[in-house]
């Protein structure tokens, strides 16, 4: 019986010991959520930012606090949710391995031409955790979601209703920029935003697509931009479960 409790309080002791000593460990020696190896749900942004999409906002409260990735016209209340969703769409790695010198500056040409559309007006541009576009979130969506080729983007998808929300009677605008390549990309978002401009587009509500595709239709036009396709169409479901390439 006296061996019995001597083995009890050895282990006793010994459990209270490893507790005091892992509670005194510098920080450096403690696992980080934020390390590959650790909790992400749990890490708090240090030297790792969320996916801010995981959920798109569907308020302006909502994106304001996100870091990364959206835009809006400012003078919203939080309260009021967003009038027109618009998705920049990078499906193709090879288009992207290509162009990857000119993405940083594609990304703030695509906000410019997306603060042109109207108040209260949330423009995308996915990116991962690690703040590098998200190329397989752009495969699902184009797949998913929209039912277009992979090998047709980049595109510019734009819609009235929250991309959650979307039924296939809903009409989406798309602009289709059939593989050319980033500087051309950004001198039609560029000529699009200025016509948009022009036309003395009042910010008080948001543009209707049918409008947005004949100001689109006109621009391209008057401005002889070829190699891009402008249309509105009600995407059809299409579910294709394959890995992202």
């Amino acid at each position: 019986m006296l061996m019995r409790w001597a083995i009890r309080a050895l282990s006793l002791t010994a459990l209270l010991f490893a507790m005091l000593t892992a509670a005194s460990l510098p920080s450096s020696a403690q696992v980080d959520p934020c390390s590959p190896g650790g909790d992400l749900s749990k890490c708090k942004g240090a030297g790792v930012a969320p996916n801010p999409f995981e959920k798109i906002p569907r308020s302006v409260g909502e994106a304001k606090r996100l870091s990364h990735g959206i835009i809006y016209i400012g003078g919203a209340l939080d309260s009021d949710e967003f009038q027109t969703y618009s998705i920049f769409l990078i499906p193709g790695r090879q288009w992207a391995q290509h162009n990857s010198q000119e993405l940083d500056r594609l990304e703030g040409v695509y906000k410019k031409f997306a603060e042109k559309i109207g108040e209260q007006h949330l423009a995308i541009w996915f990116s991962t955790r690690g703040l590098i576009h998200d190329f397989c979130r752009d495969q699902e969506f184009c797949r998913n979601k929209f039912n277009l080729s992979i090998s047709g983007g980049p595109y510019v998808v734009m819609m009235r209703k929250h991309p959650d929300d979307l039924k296939q009677t809903d009409q989406v605008l798309t602009i289709q920029l059939n593989d050319i390549n980033a500087t051309r990309v950004m001198n039609v978002l560029e000529v699009l935003g200025e016509d948009l401009q022009l036309g003395h587009t009042p910010h008080a509500q948001a543009i209707e697509l049918e409008r947005l595709l004949q100001i689109f239709l006109s621009a391209k036009e008057r401005n002889g931009l070829t190699g891009i396709v402008i249309a509105l169409f009600a995407p059809s479901s299409n579910r294709e479960e394959k890995p992202c390439e």
